[in-house]
């Protein structure tokens, strides 16, 4: 307890000084005083001094020594006032209380009630009086030395799969790109966050229709319920399906997308092959029927042939064939 008696009157020391050193000034501002006070008050239009202390269950006196600058004839509008120092816990007076019955019941000595609540004065405290009775509690732990976590960038920009996308041209704007294309100006921004619309460029990409599965043009008398209905939606899934929507704001012949995007798969109908494990054998002048192209094959190409393989016909006769002619005329 004597410990976090010193604690506080170091604490309330400070706050009188600061208080003391602003004197001169006509009023305190409430950020002056964020660092002094426990409990802040603005003045606003009709406040008087009484009123403020009555509210706040203490007595003028109070009021003056926690604002030692404090002149009640010329409160203004806006002027910062402290109603009570800092405390973690305060009492409220009851009928037929007086200081010592309560330093008692409390546990707080008489000195120590005194410092806790500048200006009190025990002949004059009332009923629903309130007293601060214990002092702040004040963190023995000592600040931490070791740096703070280093936050790693991020990107400011949400990534949002486009479908279409189109160059910005001389004189573009945001409004008339969105009604161009069929989108709310809210969509148009969501799907370009990385666009300042006070600062297109000619050349600048902008998306203007997000991945999208099947499109569907808005007509009279749709509400994004009756849409989401239509096409086998959840509820919401309009949405998120067209960030940036509002339902509010839907029109006739706006561009909306009503299924996610066609995620590509294998084409499992394509024949594969794979290799043989034998050469074919063939005999001069047989149809290759696994190629393309009717072909005949000489009998010594036949072992370096698979099936399958395009075949030429050799359109001039073998000179061993030729030969064998000759010898025999």
């Amino acid at each position: 307890m004597t410990q976090l008696r010193r604690n506080f009157l170091v604490v309330a020391g400070l706050a009188f000084s600061g208080l003391g050193a602003n004197a001169a000034s006509h009023f305190l501002g409430v950020s002056q005083l964020q660092s002094e006070c426990g409990t802040l008050y603005t003045v606003v239009s009709g406040d008087g001094c009484w009123s403020i202390a009555g509210t706040a269950k203490i007595t003028q006196a109070q009021l003056a020594a926690l604002n030692p600058s404090l002149n009640c004839d010329t409160l203004a509008v806006g002027q910062g006032l402290c109603l009570a120092l800092p405390c973690s816990k305060t009492y409220s007076v009851v009928s037929g209380d007086w200081c010592a019955k309560i330093e008692q019941e409390q546990n707080v000595s008489e000195a120590d009630l005194l410092s806790f609540n500048p200006g009190l004065a025990c002949a004059d405290i009332f009923a629903g009086q309130l007293l601060c009775v214990a002092p702040p509690v004040i963190d023995p732990t000592p600040p931490s030395t070791e740096p703070p976590p280093i936050e790693l960038p991020t990107d400011p920009y949400p990534t949002i799969a486009c479908q279409e996308k189109i160059p910005i041209a001389e004189g573009d704007t945001c409004f008339n790109l969105a009604q161009e294309h069929g989108i709310q100006l809210s969509q148009f921004t969501t799907l370009n966050s990385n666009l300042e619309c006070s600062l297109l460029q000619a050349g600048d990409i902008a998306c203007v229709l997000p991945a999208c599965g099947s499109i569907y043009r808005v007509q009279s008398g749709d509400w994004c319920a009756k849409i989401e209905g239509d096409f086998s939606l959840s509820s919401g899934q309009l949405v998120t399906l067209n960030p940036g929507l509002s339902c509010n704001d839907l029109a006739p012949d706006q561009t909306l997308c009503v299924a996610p995007p066609i995620t590509a798969t294998p084409d499992d109908s394509v024949p594969t092959y794979s290799p043989r494990g034998e050469y074919p054998v063939f005999a001069p002048g047989n149809t290759i029927p696994q190629s393309p192209i009717a072909s005949y094959l000489t009998a010594d190409d036949a072992r370096t042939t698979f099936a399958g393989d395009i075949i030429f016909q050799r359109m001039s006769p073998r000179p061993s064939m030729a030969l064998d002619t000759q010898t025999s005329s």
